[in-house]
């Protein structure tokens, strides 16, 4: 299995970012690294009323480094009965990904997945009764998706973005606790974390 030292030079990444702080921190770190060829994969969507800013600020940062942008946008209203809103974002995510790998040549996709992701991931399967498979979580490579911040917490990202000022959007909806991942972050990983300071 390959890993974030075995990349080369000459490899092209697709880095999925959102807008959001964890994406543009990622985006950030491997820029900085001056190393491999990035496009940039964005998918809009349409869950709320401002998501166009989060693709306005994701396309002026590819603008102003010169990076190629590939957008789709999705429409809510396809959402089949029965299936969750992160299902279905899920999927149309990653069919983007594949067909800009595919149009690209590129090597890997990167999502921006860190710590506290695995934790309410293994929290939410253990919640759903999935059995030990449940306990494994995320990995940090699926096929040819890597996720090289998943030994970070939503702190230590936090701090980056904040100390070398990069810009991110807030997701308004992060906070309601009808999501069922959200009602684990805010409920349990948050006060668990503070607690353990």
């Amino acid at each position: 299995m390959a890993t974030f030292s075995d990349l080369k030079k000459e490899n092209r990444i697709i880095v999925a970012v959102s807008g959001g702080m964890d994406s543009m921190a990622l985006f950030s770190l491997l820029h900085s690294r001056e190393k491999f060829d990035l496009v940039i994969a964005h998918v809009n969507h349409h869950l709320r009323e401002d998501s166009n800013k989060d693709e306005s600020l994701v396309q002026r940062t590819c603008r102003s480094l010169g990076i190629p942008f590939f957008s789709t946008s999705l429409n809510p209203e396809k959402i089949k009965k029965g299936e969750s809103v992160e299902q279905w974002g899920r999927t149309n995510r990653y069919r983007f990904f594949n067909e800009v790998m595919e149009k690209t040549k590129a090597n890997w996709i990167m999502t921006a997945h860190h710590g506290n992701d695995q934790v309410e991931t293994v929290l939410m399967n253990l919640s759903r009764q999935s059995g030990i498979s449940g306990l494994c979580g995320i990995g940090k490579q699926t096929k040819n998706v890597m996720r090289p911040l998943l030994g970070f917490t939503k702190k230590e990202l936090t701090e980056f973005v904040m100390r070398n000022e990069i810009p991110f959007r807030e997701d308004s909806t992060n906070s309601e606790l009808s999501n069922p991942r959200n009602f684990i972050r805010h409920t349990v990983v948050n006060p668990w974390e503070n607690n353990a300071q």
